[in-house]
């Protein structure tokens, strides 16, 4: 770390590295590459017991493979952890044959083109979920394990690591997958998985995504149970938000009621109580996100933190009562 600048190119030699000394390198070549940012072009090792003996000539055996396997393990981890998989992306993307090969050479272009929609499913699923978009999320995990099997030979050819990563890969995001969830036939298997989704950004600390999308998610069940359609953001959703808001306002000694047309079905729910200190919990929440902290009484990070996933057990139960479990 003493000789090798910032973003360096370097070749390893490690022919005359004996006993542990080879393990030694390849732990710095990691550290140099996290560290540094260092570029590593080769690392070699000059087989002395396999040499031609009459011309007195040894092979030199390219180790280098070996360390892109420490970039494909990151980025999985990266990609399972958080959801992010602009660097697994990367690394296929990297595999992808020259623009002037895939022109001149069939193999070449089919080559290219199973590592680019490889890339393409795992942007496209990253993307959804960092934005909060579960009905994208659905969509792109259900085509995430057809594309990748599809991209299979490619990826064995040019990018041999990923074929093992791959399945934790789909078991992790296969369980959000449906084709149509906007369909009003899949409703109920769209809000079973939109609670699922949710469940995961809790367990991999991603609350703002959590609690914007449980919000949501509240209303789209009620729409979905007072026999609404969830997408409509221009009648059903603001009625239903509306008799959610009129229970806050019950319980209040100043009450300012709005009459809507869904305050009946909503009183009458067994579950109505609970639901709206559930949804003053979980407004008192988004907004405090969403203003970022810059108002009086603002929550610390940690205390967000433990708010959001206290109430993960209130929307497991609400699943339980109003949806039906045959549809998960």
């Amino acid at each position: 770390t003493g000789v090798v600048e910032t973003g360096e190119t370097v070749i390893f030699d490690v022919t005359h590295s004996f006993r542990s000394l080879p393990f030694l390198a390849f732990l710095a070549v990691a550290y140099l590459k996290a560290a540094k940012q260092v570029q590593v072009e080769r690392v070699l090792y000059g087989a002395y017991e396999g040499r031609d003996e009459a011309a007195n000539r040894s092979p030199i055996f390219d180790l280098t493979p070996f360390v892109s396997l420490l970039d494909w393990l990151a980025a999985t981890n990266r990609f399972l952890d958080t959801g992010d998989g602009h660097a697994m992306s990367r690394l296929l993307r990297a595999g992808i044959p020259p623009g002037i090969q895939m022109g001149a050479d069939l193999d070449a272009r089919r080559l290219g083109q199973q590592l680019r929609s490889a890339a393409e499913a795992i942007e496209s699923i990253s993307l959804a979920l960092s934005v909060a978009r579960p009905v994208e999320s659905m969509q792109s995990a259900a085509h995430l394990a057809t594309t990748l099997q599809a991209a299979a030979p490619g990826i064995l050819q040019r990018a041999r690591p990923f074929g093992l990563l791959a399945e934790q890969v789909v078991q992790q995001y296969g369980q959000f997958g449906l084709d149509d969830p906007a369909e009003d036939a899949h409703a109920t298997s769209s809000l079973w998985r939109q609670l699922r989704m949710i469940t995961w950004y809790l367990e991999h600390r991603r609350i703002i995504q959590a609690v914007t999308m449980a919000r949501e998610w509240v209303v789209s069940l009620l729409a979905y149970r007072f026999g609404g359609d969830m997408f409509d953001n221009r009648a059903t959703r603001p009625a239903v938000e509306l008799a959610l808001n009129n229970g806050v306002e019950r319980l209040k000694s100043n009450s300012k009621l709005r009459p809507g047309r869904y305050d009946a079905q909503y009183e009458a729910l067994p579950q109505a109580s609970s639901l709206t200190g559930l949804w003053s919990q979980l407004t008192d929440l988004r907004n405090d996100i969403a203003h970022a902290g810059m108002r009086k009484g603002a929550k610390a990070a940690s205390q967000l933190d433990q708010k959001a996933r206290a109430l993960q057990p209130a929307l497991e139960t609400l699943a339980d009562v109003l949806l039906s479990p045959a549809s998960i």
